[in-house]
């Protein structure tokens, strides 16, 4: 395999473990029932490990939502976009795959689903999970400063998905990623509201990137003012 082959196979195979580590050990901990707080914390360590990890191969996004973003802001290609997507979606299916054999067979796996029937309630908590965690991640990487932007992004992006899986997991689920929930769905053979979590998320990622794109241009006229 050449050099050239090798660059461009890195970042899938980055986004393959990153995606493949953090569905097995969140959902691990769910299965285990290890409570709200034991999953929060699973959340914060494993998001805050491959981010660090991975952040300078692939740009770590492990959600097929964050590939969007960056696509439309023109930081991937649209070749990247879709291979991007594709590991991530197949990696969820191989880490749940692995943990039904971990675990045994009859394992729920620990899909997202609406808690006791509150389905517009986690539709609109998908799209507010998301558009928190969406803007987090853009302001944080956009930043001008690169060195402050890349120490500060695995733990931010670790500590804010804790947030809102610990206040939001025990009604939608918490998912704010159609590969957490695609995984689970596919080997339990369950696609009921999987509708709610890739279109909620979709638009919280896309409220998030025009709150961005409005801040930003605000702060560009106060300095062109100045």
């Amino acid at each position: 395999m050449d050099n050239e082959k090798k660059k461009l196979l890195k970042p899938l195979i980055a986004e393959f473990i990153g995606t493949f580590a953090f569905l097995y050990v969140v959902t691990a901990a769910a299965v285990l029932q290890t409570g709200l707080l034991g999953i929060s914390i699973a959340h914060l360590v494993i998001f805050t490990v491959i981010v660090y990890s991975f952040q300078t191969i692939s740009g770590a996004h492990f959600n097929p939502v964050v590939s969007l973003i960056f696509w439309i802001r023109k930081q991937i290609n649209t070749k990247s976009f879709v291979e991007y997507v594709a590991i991530q979606l197949i990696a969820s299916v191989f880490a749940s795959f692995t943990l039904s054999i971990t675990l045994g067979k009859g394992t729920n796996l620990a899909p997202t689903l609406p808690a006791n029937g509150m389905v517009q309630e986690s539709f609109f908590l998908e799209i507010l999970l998301t558009f928190i965690l969406l803007c987090v991640i853009l302001f944080i990487t956009q930043s001008h400063n690169k060195r402050i932007s890349r120490g500060l992004l695995g733990i931010a992006v670790g500590s804010t998905i804790a947030f809102d899986v610990f206040f939001g997991a025990p009604i939608s689920g918490a998912s704010m990623n159609p590969a957490r929930t695609f995984g689970p769905a596919v080997m339990n053979l369950n696609f009921e509201y999987f509708y709610i979590y890739v279109i909620a998320p979709l638009i919280g990622g896309l409220l998030a990137l025009s709150t961005f794109y409005l801040v930003k241009e605000k702060n560009q006229l106060k300095n062109n003012r100045a």
